[in-house]
């Protein structure tokens, strides 16, 4: 391919990506991200961000047997207290919002609206406002068992609660695995693990080591363990796991947002490459009677995750759509294939 064609394609791809990941983190966090970052370390912000929220649709929705047990105690064999029984009316509640697929983001944590992982020099930041640990470890959201809903942070320190629900979200299926009081020790007990191998096994299976291990971490390991930084595999019933959540970088980020991110910056550098060589196909579809394109990139989230890209001739609107299948870029506009 003629050198003469990158004069006729004005592009740059990361300089879009950059503005677009700045301008979903300021409506995602409000101002709690760094915007001087670089794109990998923007992506991975925003990365984070969409992650701790739960994408709204309507899921099916599985209960554990710790869940079935702690409802017949407190609502059949009258044990509970008036607060557990509360808590456990609005599970009732927050079931059919899961299968309506409502939006129940306003009952997470509120550290949702923070995403200030990396300070201005790249290294990481000290914010554990910007961290969920429990979620990038174990791949378990929590949620505050209140039905009053909330629009902002401000609101939502008018609707926390003292029982905390803990949930695997999946595309399909919203599993609850149990409910806690409001204690910092709850978040490493790895009961929450032992509960969804007993009750779900293919979820911890999916991710099996090939090794045998006598240890089990206390709860106490496991809160240094990520304050440390560091990725630990568990002993769950008798067999070795990796972190369903993907686990933590020496830096305390999510190994998969990383990754993801690694990705994102290397499909745009191939979809850079198949424009140039495509550059006279593209040229006659989209109608540009002079011989310079134009083009700008935009990122396509779906279902809380980036599923391809848009590139549009910004003079005259055609599209094309670069699509991912599973972790590939594989086809772009009218069937034509990545090389």
């Amino acid at each position: 391919m003629s050198k003469d064609v990158y004069k006729k394609v004005k592009i740059d791809f990361e300089k879009d990506v950059r503005e677009q990941m700045i301008k979903l983190l300021k409506e995602n966090c409000e101002k709690n991200f760094n915007k001087e970052n670089t794109t990998l370390e923007l992506i991975i912000s925003y990365l984070n961000s969409i992650s701790r929220r739960i994408y709204p649709k309507p899921r099916s929705v599985v209960v554990s047997d710790k869940i079935t047990s702690i409802i017949c105690n407190n609502m059949i064999d009258g044990k509970g207290s008036e607060k557990e029984i509360r808590a456990i009316n609005v599970l009732g509640k927050f079931i059919e919002k899961f299968k309506s697929g409502e939006d129940m983001n306003s009952h997470l944590s509120k550290n949702i609206y923070y995403s200030n992982l990396f300070n201005e020099d790249g290294r990481a930041t000290k914010d554990w406002k910007s961290r969920d640990y429990l979620l990038d470890d174990w791949g378990i959201h929590h949620m505050h068992l209140n039905l009053k809903e909330a629009t902002n942070i401000r609101e939502m320190n008018n609707n926390r609660a003292e029982y905390l629900l803990f949930i695997k979200v999946t595309d399909e299926t919203i599993y609850l695995i149990d409910i806690k009081g409001h204690l910092t020790d709850n978040f490493n007990d790895i009961e929450l693990l032992e509960i969804i191998d007993k009750n779900w096994p293919y979820l911890i299976n999916n991710m099996p080591l090939n090794i045998k291990s006598t240890d089990k971490f206390s709860g106490r390991d496991i809160k240094e363990i990520r304050k440390k930084h560091q990725l630990a595999i568990h002993n769950i019933n008798g067999k070795v796991c990796f972190p369903m959540g993907g686990g933590l970088s020496s830096v305390g980020i999510n190994i998969l947002h990383t990754d993801e991110a690694d990705m994102i910056l290397e499909d745009i550098k191939v979809i850079e490459k198949s424009i140039i060589k495509d550059y006279e196909i593209i040229k006659d579809k989209s109608g540009k009677s002079d011989e310079i394109l134009e083009l700008k990139l935009e990122c396509v989230e779906e279902l809380g995750r980036i599923s391809g890209y848009i590139i549009t001739e910004i003079n005259t609107d055609f599209q094309m759509l670069f699509h991912i299948e599973g972790n590939k870029l594989a086809t772009y506009y009218e069937g034509f294939s990545i090389d």
